[in-house]
């Protein structure tokens, strides 16, 4: 007997026996809660897209962009959203689900469905809207769409960009959504948020962030400069543990 944890001491050949059952113990519980999951996953099917929360979203920026939506103009920049759907879409909701949602994207939008290791993916090319508040206001009660990049200039000659979910055209979208089921609905934002930004001018631009992910590595401030043709990527978490699930992804630009 071990006087220090009131345990007690065993042989060579028990402790051996010991470990093993321990061993087994642990993976007959695991290999019972992935075939617990697995069903569950399957079994579920579609109703994964009750959330219909996209994996992934990539949204290009040219520094030229931001100049042209400085002057109170419009500027479509493009947009790609993928979407993990587990399980096959034996009530073609699929089918239906794109129909919606093209009278919220541009007219030249594609909708692709691909196969993916688990059951398929859905991958959607399109544009969303960038400019100043008053100019948005006014193209998106013509052409709502569900997303827009609200620009925003400050006194340090910054232009801060959010990107913001247009409420009146989810309100819509949602609507038209429970109508084929119930529990079916758009929420933002993705749980990866990537903003591609390129120069394509001939003074340097300046780019800011907080609390992104750049090339894998995490920061609390970011802050870069980019020449002519050159790029860089800001990833922002949407996950529930992100700032960024309550909070709207914004960053900074400096053109001039």
């Amino acid at each position: 007997m071990n006087l220090y944890d009131n345990s007690i001491t065993l042989s060579g050949s028990d402790q051996l026996c010991h470990h093993k059952a321990v061993v087994l113990m642990f993976v007959s519980i695991i290999i019972e809660r992935f075939v617990t999951m697995k069903t569950f996953y399957f079994s579920l099917g579609l109703l994964i897209l009750s959330g219909c929360i996209s994996d992934e979203t990539i949204v290009t920026i040219y520094s030229s962009d931001v100049d042209v939506a400085l002057n109170s103009e419009i500027v479509e920049v493009p947009i790609t959203a993928s979407f993990e759907l587990l399980g096959e879409d034996d009530q073609g909701l699929l089918e239906q689900v794109s129909a919606i949602a093209r009278n919220y994207m541009a007219p030249d939008s594609s909708v692709q469905r691909v196969e993916s290791m688990f059951g398929q993916m859905l991958v959607i090319k399109t544009t969303i809207p960038m400019g100043k508040a008053e100019s948005l206001s006014r193209y998106l009660k013509v052409k709502p769409r569900l997303m827009s990049l609200h620009v925003q200039d400050n006194s340090k000659q910054d232009s801060r960009i959010f990107l913001m979910e247009y409420a009146q055209a989810s309100r819509d979208f949602n609507n038209e959504l429970s109508n084929i089921n119930f529990l079916l609905s758009f929420d933002t934002p993705a749980i990866s948020n990537k903003i591609r930004i390129i120069s394509d001018s001939d003074k340097d631009v300046h780019v800011k962030a907080d609390a992104i992910w750049n090339m894998q590595k995490p920061y609390f401030h970011f802050d870069s400069v980019i020449s002519k043709r050159e790029e860089v990527e800001l990833e922002f978490k949407g996950s529930d543990a992100s700032v960024y699930s309550q909070l709207p992804i914004n960053f900074f630009i400096k053109t001039h």
